[in-house]
């Protein structure tokens, strides 16, 4: 059996010469990415062994894309959240519902439920369509590219184990408290 990272299928277009993505650039994550690129004559630029980036399970992603051609794109991004070699029904992170000028910018929320670990990420800017929705394949002219995406592990939060002592506060002035407290010999973990 192939590792799930070798099953992607290769996307393609009808050109990326004119209409394609010439930076994606991230925030939110633990690790961002900033990636230019050119122009690819297939449609397709595939990153994911030089470009990544890494995220919290439930964090939220924003993102820029920057696209060639003075125009008015489409987008979609989908991530490989279950990690099982394609982009299924309801890992289509992003998408658009009519055309905007370039950058073209949002955000999307890594599920809770999203496996741990290095998976594939995969972007594409459309001259047409503008809701692309296919992951593999865009009869009109645009630019797919695919990239690392880290999922990390949400901790939980843990319950502090000891509580102050003693807490005593009084007043020094009709504008201000003092106060102090002991604090229980063994600290709380997980702050």
């Amino acid at each position: 059996m192939s590792p799930a990272n070798t099953c992607y299928c290769t996307p393609s277009t009808a050109g990326g010469t004119t209409y394609y993505i010439t930076n994606m650039l991230t925030t939110g994550g633990i690790t961002n990415l900033n990636n230019t690129s050119g122009s690819s004559a297939t449609g397709y630029q595939n990153f994911f062994a030089t470009a990544s980036m890494s995220a919290l399970q439930g964090s939220t992603v924003n993102y820029t894309m920057t696209v060639a051609g003075g125009s008015t794109y489409g987008r979609a991004i989908w991530v490989d959240w279950n990690q099982d070699g394609t982009f299924g029904a309801g890992e289509q992170a992003a998408s658009s519902a009519s055309y905007l000028s370039s950058p073209l910018t949002g955000s999307f929320t890594v599920p809770l439920t999203a496996t741990t670990g290095i998976t594939r990420m995969r972007v594409v800017a459309t001259f047409t369509p503008n809701n692309p929705s296919n992951p593999c394949t865009n009869t009109g002219t645009g630019e797919y590219e695919d990239y690392a995406f880290n999922v990390i592990l949400l901790a939980p939060c843990v319950t502090p184990s000891a509580q102050p002592a003693l807490v005593s506060l009084a007043a020094s002035s009709t504008s201000q408290i003092n106060g102090s407290f002991s604090a229980a010999a063994c600290p709380p973990s997980g702050y």
